[in-house]
């Protein structure tokens, strides 16, 4: 009697070939669900993931939009700890990589401003609240540090001048961007956002340190106030909110 042939699991023929396809091109021509397929098959072995990476891209809408996910999010739609791991060790490595790319190059910030704009939508563009960050500058418009000033609510973030003023002298920055997102998915400034950028600018110019830039992130759109001119006319801004 010959010996029964056991079968391989079909799963393993097909991870083979889900490596194969993407290293063709390093997963340019993949569908989202193809690549969070890779994804998984790093935190699930010996499984069939196809499905629930089709699940996890209908949910949540792109493979983007998975990996910016909070973990509160995964967790209630129900991902394990070795998903949950591998899914937030992605987003750490694409912000540590933007970060590292925009803060060692020799450039001025000026000749950077896409890896500026890259690094802090990458760091809060999805995020389901406000936050406010600085990143200070030397005299060569280098940047010397970024740091989170404040977490606000869906709506709002509190700029408290003290802190911020407190950051710059310590870092001895030279000039200061400004950066907070807004979650509802509109760049444009509030009255609120230009009368705080007002204050904050009057603030620093008292010390001889200059307001660089605010710029407001969302997922896929920014505003900058240098870019259009409102760092110099901010007081313009006020009066056509005022009239609206």
């Amino acid at each position: 009697m010959k010996p029964i042939k056991k079968e391989q699991p079909h799963y393993i023929g097909h991870r083979a070939r889900v490596r194969t396809k993407f290293f063709k091109d390093n997963g340019a021509s993949m569908a989202d669900y193809e690549l969070m397929e890779v994804l998984l098959m790093q935190a699930i072995p010996r499984r069939d993931v196809k499905e629930q990476a089709k699940d996890l891209i209908s949910h949540f809408g792109s493979f983007s939009e998975v990996i910016y996910a909070s973990n509160e999010a995964l967790i209630e739609f129900g991902v394990s700890q070795s998903v949950l791991f591998m899914v937030k060790f992605v987003e750490t490595a694409m912000i540590r990589s933007s970060w590292q790319r925009l803060s060692e190059d020799n450039r001025p910030i000026y000749k950077n401003l896409s890896y500026m704009i890259e690094y802090c939508r990458m760091l809060q563009g999805h995020k389901g609240h406000e936050e406010l960050r600085i990143i200070s500058l030397d005299n060569g418009y280098h940047i010397i540090a970024e740091e989170l000033i404040q977490t606000g609510t869906p709506n709002a973030v509190y700029i408290e001048p003290r802190a911020i003023v407190s950051k710059v002298l310590k870092q001895e920055a030279s000039m200061v961007v400004m950066v907070h997102n807004h979650p509802g998915g509109k760049a444009e400034p509030s009255m609120a956002d230009i009368k705080q950028t007002q204050i904050i600018m009057d603030i620093l110019n008292s010390l001889k340190i200059a307001l660089y830039d605010h710029i407001i992130i969302t997922k896929d759109s920014y505003y900058s106030f240098a870019e259009n001119s409102d760092i110099y006319t901010i007081n313009d801004q006020l009066k056509r909110h005022m009239k609206t």
